[in-house]
Parts: structure tokens; sequence; C-alpha cells
């Protein structure tokens, strides 16, 4: 599992954009398209919650790694980060967002 899920979203573009360009296709395109980078974060959702503008610089998806996960944002409706956070990581534990912390560790 990833963040950056390159099957999810091949599924979702029909652009003919190899595999190896699919993360540079999100920036440049589909976060205006409001395609969804795997099915643990979704653009729209994230973009509306976190009150960020879209702009050709910065994608949601760095946003969230960058500033969402610890700042406790939401990445997905069905998502409840601070819930996720209180109930399945340890207080002691570093500091990295409980999206992250699900992917990695917690959904075994």
């Amino acid at each position: 599992m990833e963040l950056f899920d390159r099957r999810w979203y091949s599924a979702q573009i029909h652009d003919g954009v190899k595999v190896d360009d699919m993360a540079a296709h999100y920036c440049r395109t589909g976060k205006f398209r409001g395609l969804n980078p795997s099915p643990y974060f979704d653009t729209d959702w994230y973009v509306t919650g976190s009150r960020i503008a879209l702009d050709r610089i910065e994608s949601p998806i760095d946003h969230f790694i960058t500033f969402g996960g610890t700042s406790i944002c939401d990445p997905h409706p069905i998502f409840n980060s601070r819930w996720y956070k209180w109930t399945y990581m340890a207080a002691g534990e570093p500091t990295i967002p409980p999206l992250i912390h699900y992917i990695t560790l917690g959904w075994r």
C-alpha cells in the first residue's frame, strides 16, 4: 500500500500515461480534474476541508504530506484522522500522519 497508488490512479485516467509519469500527471492535470492518487486520499474532499487553493505549484497530496497529516486534516470522507490517532497510535509514538501510519502499519 502506498499513498500514491499507480494502479488505482491508472484506472481513473485513459490518457495513455506511462506508469513512471503518473505522479507528474496528477500534479499537472489530475488534481484539477478531481482525480484521486489512491483510495485513501480524496482530492476534492481534502482541498475543500483544508481550504487550500489548487494551483500549478503545489499538489494537494504534497500539501497533505507536508502540513495536513500533522495538523490532523482528514484526507478522505471515511478516514477520521483524529479518531484513528486516538484509537490506534500510542502517545509516545513518533509524530507521523495517521493516514501514513494506517497505510504502513495499521491496515495489517
